[in-house]
C-alpha cells in the first residue's frame, strides 16, 4: 500500500495568496485614508488662506479709499481748520465763550488759593488732587 505523507504546520498556496492579498488591501485601504484625511486638511487650509486674503484685499481696499480722502484738498482743509484753526484769507474765526465763564480776575484768584493750598499738601496728596480731582 501507498500511503501519502502528510505535511503537518505548511500553510497551503490558497491561504498564503489569501492573507497577501488581504494584507496588501489593508495597507492600501490605511494609505487612502491617510491621503484622504491630508487632502482634506489642505482643502481647509486653502480655504482660510482665500478668506485671508478676501479680507486683507479689503482693508487694503479701505487704506487705498483713506489715502485718497486724506490726499485730498477737503482733508488738509478740515485738518487746518480744526486742528491748527487756520482760517482762508477774508474770513473771520469766531470763538464761542461760555456764558457761566467766570471773570479771570475771580479765576486767577481761585488759582492763587489753591496752588496754596496744595503746597500745605503732601505730595502724594498733591498727586491725588491732580489725578483724581478731590482731596484726601
Amino acid at each position: 500500500m501507498v500511503t501519502k505523507k502528510r505535511h503537518h504546520g505548511i500553510v497551503s498556496l490558497p491561504k498564503i495568496v489569501t492573507i497577501v492579498t488581504f494584507t496588501l488591501v489593508a495597507f492600501l485601504v490605511i494609505d487612502f485614508g491617510r491621503k484622504a484625511l491630508d487632502s482634506f486638511q489642505v482643502e481647509r487650509q486653502v480655504e482660510w488662506l482665500r478668506e485671508q486674503v478676501a479680507l486683507e484685499q479689503e482693508r487694503n481696499e479701505a487704506l487705498h479709499h483713506r489715502l485718497e480722502y486724506v490726499a485730498s484738498d477737503t482733508y488738509v482743509e478740515k485738518i487746518a481748520r480744526e486742528r491748527l484753526q487756520l482760517i482762508k484769507p477774508g474770513e473771520r474765526m469766531v470763538v464761542v465763550v461760555p456764558t457761566n465763564a467766570e471773570p479771570s480776575s475771580v479765576t486767577h484768584q481761585t488759582r492763587v488759593v489753591e496752588e496754596q493750598q496744595n503746597e500745605d499738601q503732601a505730595y502724594w496728596q498733591q498727586w491725588a488732587n491732580l489725578l483724581v480731582g478731590s482731596g484726601y
